[in-house]
């Protein structure tokens, strides 16, 4: 399922094409109407609705649009432990992201910090940020799951006083330490931020993996930030060095016309 905030005609007759249907709705919280904010906005409010929206399913998986599935096992893997009612997500740790060497690792979370302060105060920020970031661009958690109703209060709460592209991420993350809600943490190589550090790549399995030793092939591939686009410098299990895209193999080439957006 594509959330369609602002596809064009052509996107949505393309992911037809290939079995992928889409879902448009309003506004979930009253505080947001009349802002005039833009369409893929919604995109950044909808996931702590997701029962609502898209009733009858035991588990419910969101896969930001910027990530692709190199391995099922990672979705295969949540949805049983979503079962057990915890929110099953990535926290954003890996011991190849550079910045978790960093003297200060939070120094450059700034975003996060603005929104944290505004709602909670200085203090409480200085906390939160130092904290590892969990990262929404993919989870799992059961439709019975409390998870969902404590996300969206916070969250309601949260847009009176900050409208910013990572309140609702912050509202995440504030229910995990600051709240009740309980997660089930995977490893990083389920959703593998490229922005942090490049992945590297297995040219004899054509596998994108973890950047050294031992290889472990990455499962979700997140493209975030800059990685979308263009060609990057990969290592190989053997040193040397290949230039590709990190897309999904055989879409490459694609490029949605500039005038959609989706999530």
């Amino acid at each position: 399922m594509v959330l369609d905030v602002g596809l064009t005609a052509d996107e949505i007759k393309w992911l037809a094409s290939v079995d992928v249907s889409t879902l448009r709705i309003g506004w979930d919280f009253d505080v947001l109407e009349g802002l005039g904010l833009p369409e893929f906005f919604k995109a950044m409010t909808w996931r702590p609705f997701l029962p609502k929206h898209l009733p009858g399913f035991d588990v419910y998986v969101w896969l930001d649009a910027d990530t692709w599935v190199q391995d099922e096992r990672a979705v295969l893997l949540a949805i049983e432990l979503a079962k057990s009612g915890s929110l099953v997500i990535v926290p954003e740790i890996s011991r190849f992201y550079p910045d978790m060497y960093a003297a200060d690792p939070a120094k450059e979370r700034l975003a996060e910090r603005k929104i944290y302060t505004a709602c909670f105060g200085a203090e409480r920020a200085t906390n939160l940020i130092a904290r590892p970031l969990i990262n929404c661009g993919f989870f799992a958690m059961a439709a019975s799951a409390q998870g969902f109703k404590i996300w969206a209060d916070v969250l309601r709460e949260m847009y009176r006083k900050v409208v910013d592209f990572y309140t609702e991420q912050c509202s995440l993350n504030y229910c995990v330490y600051e709240g009740n809600l309980k997660i089930c943490s995977l490893p990083a190589y389920c959703n593998w931020i490229c922005i942090h550090a490049l992945p590297g790549f297995d040219p004899s399995r054509q596998r994108f993996i973890e950047p050294g030793a031992p290889i472990q092939d990455l499962w979700i591939v997140h493209l975030a930030a800059n990685t979308k686009n263009g060609q990057h410098d990969l290592r190989t299990p053997s040193g040397q060095t290949v230039q590709r895209s990190l897309r999904y193999p055989g879409l490459e080439q694609f490029h949605p016309p500039a005038s959609g957006s989706n999530a």
